[in-house]
Order: C-alpha cells, then sequence, then structure tokens
C-alpha cells in the first residue's frame, strides 16, 4: 500500500497531531482509500487520544466535508485550511 501523503504525525503534549492541510485531492480514487485507511487508522485509538486533524479547506469537497464529520463524529479535534478568494 503507497504511503499517505501529507501525513505528518507530531506528539505533543495534548496528543497527536496528524497535518493534512496540503493534501492534494484531484486524484479522487487515491484520496477515498487514503482516507478510509486514516479513518480506520483513528478507529483503532481511544477516544481520549487527544487527536487533532488539519485537512485542507472542505469548500466544495464533499469527500473532505464528509472526512471531517467522520472524524468529529471519532472524537478528534479537526481544523481546515482558510481558502481565500481574492
Amino acid at each position: 500500500m503507497a504511503s499517505l501523503p501529507c501525513h505528518s504525525p507530531t506528539a505533543g503534549a495534548s496528543g497527536l497531531v496528524i497535518d493534512w492541510s496540503m493534501a492534494d485531492d484531484r486524484n479522487h480514487d487515491a484520496l477515498s482509500g487514503h482516507i478510509s485507511s486514516l479513518v480506520a487508522w483513528v478507529e483503532t485509538l481511544p477516544r481520549e487520544s487527544g487527536i487533532h486533524i488539519r485537512l485542507p479547506s472542505v469548500r466544495h469537497r464533499a469527500p473532505l466535508r464528509r472526512l471531517q464529520r467522520t472524524l468529529q463524529t471519532l472524537g478528534c479535534t479537526v481544523t481546515c485550511r482558510m481558502q481565500l478568494s481574492h
């Protein structure tokens, strides 16, 4: 299995941070597989793990919005990059 793109876990005093904020979502099939792997891994962790996941902007990106809701349901803190319009 290929490694997950933009997957930079860092352990801190408050838990684990996974930075997917620069994830490339142009290849929907690959992204779907990576999302499934991430969710499956998070499901194995205790809810008290203090996991914080950073996602790219979810605006106009249904798969990432669903991922955000799923991760929040699993007890993760999720933040998203802001997409600024000019």
